[in-house]
């Protein structure tokens, strides 16, 4: 069977090195259809021949239109100026849309030329503009008596760059649909004539023909090559200066097949013409091929089994680690490609009633909705979609790279395996590799940092979850000491799992308690820094080595007495609280009363200040300490965007302490003017730092501004504070 298989294949590979390549596009003129002709028309699951009476359409003229002016001196009673034109639609679940990008050639007949045993006339071969229209003018020139003219259209299931075909008896039959339109010298009144057919294909009728089949394909791809040659800019040369034949089968079932794309050939099985993610998808691989980043070939494809998977399998499961690497990566760019396309152009999908159980617009809204488990690796696609699609849609990690970023990033870079594309990106964003960290440890591909603290043997323990692939787990890790702007200062290499201790509390963590030889290391490297952010970075050794895989970067502080404490620490609700609420937190070695107005925590990782609204003014976040007396305060923060509208001469912005454990207003001291000199940071996830020296029982964070709007502007954000 499976030799029977790769037979087809060679045949087909053998089929397609003979294509033509896309013919070059004409200037043809965009028309509005005029009343003289509309027909309906559900096309035969034969081809008719030139003769056949059910294509050949014998439409009346009306009067001549002045609309159309071609400089052209012609009798009165010549051909010549002859406009014929068509209007290509489709109808599918109940929903009529134009047929665009949709190749078209003509092919102009006389009864004068086949008396006298002239050839047709070749009226050259374009595409269906912006509305399904494509037109074409005559220049024949003839006697005004007795004689008649025929143009015949050939609607081709084809783009600019593929081709879709059925196949018949193992042979390949692109499918050209002939359509004649004909007019006689005593029914045309002069130049500007205009013949017209309004073409309308139904899929909704009866069983689907394989052209109606063809079509509805044709349309699918053709939204997908729009997106990769305008939004991407590929080109579209093909490969090797060819299209791609896609071949479809819809009464075959090979091994389970759904569908299967190579640059040579396509095939489109189990019904797979009809849905669009699935066309998208398969276009999607010959934009690899196109952009020369397909990582496999044929052979790769047959030689581990058949190429049949499903995006929640971990691939490492069942095929080596070089094969599942360039199999998973290929298949989740592909699959990201789909989704992209399917939101750039959600006008053509969203007035459908989809026969399938979901539109192909709810896609987003699987891997969004995804929950990661121990087949989650850089060996599953549908982890990598979900991180890919991160960096397209810019979600609560704080990644967007735009489409032009995300071409840049995954196809231009060259890459053709996730761990190349991770390696890239830690390259080019460097700023962005804590966050990276966060979305790759929460699909479950990088470790994630539990908890990281200094013992008191001034040694220091991190807890983490290595993440990955339950068949290939990572089993080498460095562990990364950086700055607070994200410099590198040190890095510990090569720590194997067998240093790893279970944690007690959490069955999915790990243990790793640096020694004191290594904690020498760190704080020569570190200098005179109390505090850093450290990082775990995972690999799989098995080759090729993978990895690395950065977890997101975790605030430790080096000397003793020290507590970092984050948005969610304070229990605050998510929302502004127009008037003064109190609340209090408990520490292991004191209390503190938080005090607040117009303030609350914003999506868990930010606290936000907001006293620019209507009936407002004014907004504080204070932390009065109960039991003990600090010396050293780092809060981070910066303004939640650009557009917030705070400025000297308006607002005030003000970090404040007191030595006293409840303060009145004239207790307080300034420690910072956060409007002062070049303001406060406008990005959120790079907050600026204010460092305090001093002794101080209280701090609070104060903003005015003059009220205005009804939005919540002004807004300060405060993402950690530290304490010692």
């Amino acid at each position: 069977m499976v030799s029977e298989l790769l037979c087809t294949l060679v045949a087909a590979v053998s089929y397609a090195s003979n294509l033509p390549g896309t013919p070059e596009k004409n200037e043809s003129h965009a028309v509005s259809a005029l009343p003289n002709s509309s027909v309906n028309v559900h096309s035969n699951a034969e081809e008719a021949s030139l003769n056949s009476s059910e294509n050949s359409l014998i439409l009346q003229s009306d009067e001549a239109t002045s609309a159309y002016d071609y400089g052209v001196t012609v009798d009165e009673y010549d051909c010549e100026g002859v406009l014929f034109t068509v209007n290509l639609s489709m109808t599918y679940l109940g929903h009529t849309f134009d047929l665009e990008g949709i190749s078209v050639q003509v092919t102009l007949y006389s009864t004068l030329d086949e008396e006298s045993g002239n050839p047709p006339h070749d009226g050259g071969s374009g595409y269906t503009g912006t509305y399904g229209n494509f037109a074409y003018e005559s220049h024949l020139d003839y006697p005004w008596l007795n004689w008649s003219i025929y143009a015949v259209f050939e609607i081709r299931a084809a783009g600019r760059t593929f081709e879709v075909s059925p196949v018949t008896g193992g042979t390949n039959i692109l499918i050209g649909q002939p359509y004649t339109l004909e007019i006689y010298s005593w029914d045309y009144p002069g130049p500007g004539h205009r013949v017209s057919l309004d073409l309308n294909v139904n899929a909704d009728y009866g069983t689907p023909d394989r052209f109606t089949k063809s079509l509805l394909a044709c349309h699918w791809l053709r939204l997908a090559e729009e997106v990769a040659l305008e939004e991407f800019s590929m080109p579209d040369t093909g490969v090797d200066g060819k299209p791609i034949s896609f071949w479809y089968v819809a009464d075959i079932n090979w091994f389970g097949l759904t569908s299967f794309s190579h640059y040579w050939f396509g095939g489109i099985f189990d019904e797979g013409w009809k849905k669009p993610t699935t066309m998208f998808h398969e276009y999607g691989h010959f934009v690899q091929h196109v952009m020369g980043v397909y990582p496999m070939d044929i052979i790769d494809l047959f030689t581990e089994g058949l190429p049949s998977h499903k995006r929640g399998d971990d691939h490492f499961a069942e095929r080596s680690k070089p094969l599942a690497l360039k199999f998973a990566w290929s298949e989740s760019w592909a699959e990201t490609f789909s989704m992209i396309v399917a939101d750039l152009c959600s006008n053509h999908l969203s007035d459908f009633s989809w026969e399938e159980k979901s539109s192909p617009l709810d896609e987003f809204a699987f891997y969004s909705d995804l929950s990661f488990d121990d087949r989650s690796s850089e060996a599953q696609e549908q982890a990598i979609v979900a991180f890919l699609l991160d960096l397209y849609l810019g979600d609560e990690f704080g990644l967007e790279l735009g489409l032009e970023g995300f071409w840049n990033a995954t196809v231009l870079s060259g890459v053709k395996t996730f761990p190349q594309f991770a390696a890239y990106m830690y390259a080019a964003y460097q700023s962005w590799r804590s966050r990276i960290g966060d979305s790759l440890s929460y699909h479950h591909i990088a470790p994630e940092i539990v908890i990281a603290y200094l013992n008191s043997r001034d040694t220091m323990t991190i807890t983490f979850k290595k993440n990955g692939s339950s068949v290939l787990p990572p089993d080498v890790f460095d562990i990364a000491f950086l700055e607070s702007s994200g410099y590198e200062r040190c890095r510990l290499t090569g720590i194997g799992s067998s240093r790893l201790a279970p944690n007690a509390l959490d069955e999915d963590a790990y243990n790793l308690v640096l020694t004191e030889q290594e904690m020498n290391i760190v704080r020569t490297s570190l200098g005179s820094l109390e505090a850093c952010y450290v990082s775990v970075i995972g690999y799989q050794s098995e080759e090729p080595l993978s990895g690395p895989y950065w977890s997101a970067f975790w605030f430790v502080s080096l000397y003793q007495g020290t507590r970092r404490l984050d948005a969610s620490s304070f229990g605050l609700p998510e929302s502004y609280c127009p008037e003064e609420e109190v609340t209090t937190m408990s520490l292991p070695d004191d209390t503190a009363v938080i005090r607040r107005l117009r303030c609350g925590r914003i999506q868990e990782d930010w606290i936000n200040l907001s006293p620019r609204r209507e009936g407002h003014g004014e907004s504080y976040f204070e932390v009065c300490f109960q039991e003990k007396t600090y010396e050293h305060l780092e809060i981070s923060l910066s303004l939640w965007g650009e557009r917030e509208y705070l400025n000297p001469s308006e607002s005030v912005a003000v970090i404040e302490y007191s030595t006293e454990r409840n303060p009145d207003e004239d207790d307080w001291e300034l420690a910072r003017d956060l409007l002062e000199g070049e303001g406060m940071q406008t990005d959120r996830y790079a907050p600026g730092t204010y460092v305090i020296e001093a002794d101080y029982c209280s701090f609070r964070v104060r903003v005015e501004s003059r009220p205005f709007g009804t939005d919540n502007k002004g807004r300060v954000s405060i993402s950690n504070v530290v304490i010692s």
